[in-house]
């Protein structure tokens, strides 16, 4: 019981170090981003990096592919744009 103790303050230690790793840079990167881009580029890169992020999550999940959802591709363009 004790080394299963031990593992999991050990893992909960490790997800709030990540968080506050995370956090921080998040702070971090906004603050040099407000300093020398324009706000609209800033949420465009911002928006497009989750997006990514996000895109190979789900495809590391073995989600479908956005082509073989049924989408005719016209559908892909305009959106993406």
């Amino acid at each position: 019981m004790g080394r299963q103790l031990m593992r999991i303050n050990l893992r909960v230690a490790l997800a709030f170090f990540a968080i506050y790793v995370v956090w921080g840079s998040t702070y971090l990167a906004i603050r040099v981003a407000v300093e020398t881009i324009p706000p609209l580029a800033t949420a465009g890169v911002r928006h497009l990096v989750a997006g990514l992020i996000l895109f190979v999550w789900a495809r590391g999940l073995s989600a479908a592919s956005p082509r073989s959802s049924g989408a005719p591709a016209s559908w892909w363009r305009c959106s993406s744009f």
